[in-house]
């Protein structure tokens, strides 16, 4: 009885996220009835990407295929959007070498014995800074 409604439920899914892709790639088809894409871009944003995005048919067309393919190749050359540079700059935390944090954040033991009261800190501390990590 469990595995019948373990095949069932997988089967369900399986069902959903067919319907649900649109296509048999799972790539949402791009919206070439207005202009005709270039196929290069097509096969390059497919290898080098999820697949376009809305404006990315554009972008590549307008920089050219063999500029779109350094730049995907060298990703630091692509300039972060002063936005998240900003929203990464307020997370104090993630500047911090390990042992700075450690010093910074941790409450140190008196004679090898944290009270509760520092086992507490330690971990709101220690929160804290996992908190900014998953946020950067």
């Amino acid at each position: 009885m469990y595995l019948k409604l373990r095949v069932l439920v997988f089967s369900a899914l399986l069902l959903v996220g067919t319907v649900s892709m649109g296509s048999s790639t799972g790539r949402a088809a791009p919206d070439t009835a207005a202009t005709p894409v270039d196929p290069k871009v097509l096969l390059v944003l497919n290898r080098l990407s999820f697949g376009p995005r809305p404006g990315d048919i554009q972008m590549v067309t307008r920089m050219g295929v063999d500029r779109y393919i350094q730049q995907q190749l060298s990703p630091e050359s692509i300039p972060e959007p002063p936005t998240l540079t900003d929203q990464l700059a307020q997370l104090d935390t993630l500047n911090l070498t390990p042992p700075a944090l450690f010093t910074q954040y941790q409450t140190r033991a008196v004679n090898g014995r944290l009270t509760p009261e520092q086992r507490k800190a330690n971990r709101s501390s220690a929160r804290m800074v996992v908190e900014q990590a998953i946020q950067a």
